[in-house]
């Protein structure tokens, strides 16, 4: 592997593990109606740093699901993976407002 490839691959493993915490707090929280209202710097921190890290746990996730997939076609278990490693992560990046976490 190339050094390039390697760097690539340990940056996208660092963004996955960072994102996994990112995807639970989404699923505790349904509804953006009660939150207060996100300041600008909330909306920056999200856009530079929080959304890229949502969007490489969605691409890893599925890489995963995808490599994963046999053996859950055969426990029966394939929704839930489906549901874990690439809805939650992308739910949680592309179906909230910009800024609430």
């Amino acid at each position: 592997m190339t050094m390039l490839k390697t760097r690539t691959l340990i940056l996208v493993l660092i963004a996955a593990l960072v994102a996994a915490p990112l995807s639970a707090a989404a699923a505790t929280q349904d509804t953006f109606a009660e939150a207060e209202e996100a300041t600008g710097a909330q909306m920056a921190a999200d856009l530079l740093l929080v959304r890229p890290v949502g969007i490489a746990a969605t691409l890893v996730g599925s890489a995963i699901f995808i490599v994963a997939l046999p053996f859950t076609l055969i426990s029966g278990d394939t929704q839930h993976s489906l549901d874990k490693l690439i809805k939650e992560p992308g739910k949680y990046t592309f179906n909230r407002p910009l800024g609430y976490f």
